[in-house]
């Protein structure tokens, strides 16, 4: 059958995206001044559809109920990893290595895990500390990988870390110009 009209499929298969702010035809919010969520209906691991009303209207959800089940989704599916882990790199590598990766399952769209509140709580909480600095790991914001930098010394200024990470990591693609502080109290 039609994938788009079975409720069910859609609700267990809708997660939550990030992408650069723009105008567009398909339903989205204002996450900051940068960046926007938008819904999108995962057919199969290559195979996605972005949310549209007409999604949810053909499908007969609502879409307070669309956006719930997304995040619910989004958060059962991110993950956080060592840097080294995620590259591959032996396991004792991860403490010269202070560096994590925030995604999901397929590592696609895995940005959208920065919206896992849980998983940053859990994160900050076992590492103790206070401000979380998540960068952007390629130049393309769909499809990103968030790197997480901890700090114990809560008073490390925002420029401070993104010019250590910035010198820290070695990219392969230039740097985009967007750098996330998430600086409230774990």
């Amino acid at each position: 059958g039609d994938l788009l009209k079975n409720s069910d499929f859609i609700l267990h298969n809708v997660y939550i995206a990030l992408e650069p702010l723009h105008e567009c035809d398909y339903i989205s919010k204002t996450y900051n001044n940068e960046i926007q969520t938008y819904m999108y209906i995962r057919l199969s691991d290559e195979a996605s559809v972005k949310v549209t009303e007409n999604i949810l209207n053909y499908s007969h959800i609502f879409m307070e109920d669309a956006w719930t089940m997304a995040q619910i989704n989004t958060d059962n599916d991110s993950v956080c990893m060592s840097m080294a882990k995620a590259l591959g790199m032996p396991d004792f590598l991860a403490d010269e290595f202070p560096f994590y990766v925030v995604t999901n399952s397929t590592k696609t769209r895995g940005a959208s895990a920065i919206l896992n509140r849980e998983l940053l709580t859990d994160f900050a909480t076992a590492h103790n500390c206070e401000k979380l600095f998540i960068i952007p790991s390629s130049i393309s914001l769909e499809g990103l990988v968030i790197s997480i930098y901890f700090s114990k010394n809560s008073f490390i200024s925002y420029e401070n870390a993104k010019t250590d990470l910035i010198n820290y990591i070695d990219m392969q693609h230039k740097m985009q110009d967007v750098f996330f502080a998430i600086s409230e109290k774990y």
